[in-house]
């Protein structure tokens, strides 16, 4: 997704070094639009960063959850409700989300933040989470 923004503004930077060198009457005009887009991709990452952090934390939190429960009770818990929170409360915390009970085997999944249509899986046997495309 930063490609889509950054990889148009490559020619556009070297333009603008173009002109910062050549041209001393542009130079100070073109160095603060240089500025404020390099700023503002800079904006974007870190939003994005932010977010992809604190949902994969939040994340750890409920598979710890169920992974406790599982440990307490010998099997996973039959819905979220289970360990204590709601469906409303999984979405708040994660978004685009849901835990599967399904033959025994649980299933714990959040949409990314950073990249439409593809998930973050947790799996329980590894204790990691796998990221799904679509």
């Amino acid at each position: 997704m930063l490609l889509l923004l950054a990889l148009p503004l490559v020619p556009w930077i070297l333009y603008s070094i173009f002109i910062i060198t050549t041209q001393q009457a542009r130079r100070v005009i073109q160095g603060v639009k240089v500025a404020i887009w390099v700023s503002a991709v800079f904006v974007v990452i870190g939003i994005h960063y932010y977010l992809y952090v604190s949902t994969q934390a939040s994340a750890n939190k409920v598979a710890s959850a169920i992974q406790q429960y599982a440990k307490e009770h010998g099997s996973y818990p039959p819905n979220i409700d289970a360990i204590g929170m709601s469906k409303g409360q999984l979405r708040s915390e994660l978004g685009l989300s849901a835990y599967i009970l399904e033959s025994g085997k649980p299933t714990l999944f959040y949409a990314t933040t950073y990249l439409p249509f593809q998930t973050e899986h947790y799996d329980f046997e590894t204790n990691h989470w796998r990221h799904v495309g679509d």
